[in-house]
């Protein structure tokens, strides 16, 4: 039904229509903001259904330094990213 409704969406809106997200993009999204907002990262795993919170870590603390990383180098035109990922002030 979800994949459904977004086709339809799409056919609707045309060029307009933003992209396609997947339920397990929808999955990364909770967990991500679950722990930005310091849930304990077992409650995490378990709400996951991971095998525990060494995959939990291992997937959202690279997640959130590269998000970092990403948002830092562009935050209102302030700085920008050179080849080794880190943020460089403009003069």
């Amino acid at each position: 039904m979800f994949r459904e409704t977004q086709e339809r969406c799409a056919r609707m809106l045309g060029d307009a229509a933003p992209p396609a997200i997947r339920l397990h993009d929808l999955q990364h999204t909770h967990a991500t903001i679950l722990l930005r907002d310091r849930e304990n990262v077992k409650v995490v795993s378990e709400r996951l259904g991971q095998a525990g919170v060494t995959v939990t870590l291992g997937i959202y603390a690279l997640r959130e330094a590269v998000t970092r990383n990403a948002v830092g180098a562009f935050e209102c035109g302030r700085g920008d990213l050179n080849p080794h990922g880190v943020t460089t002030n403009r003069t």
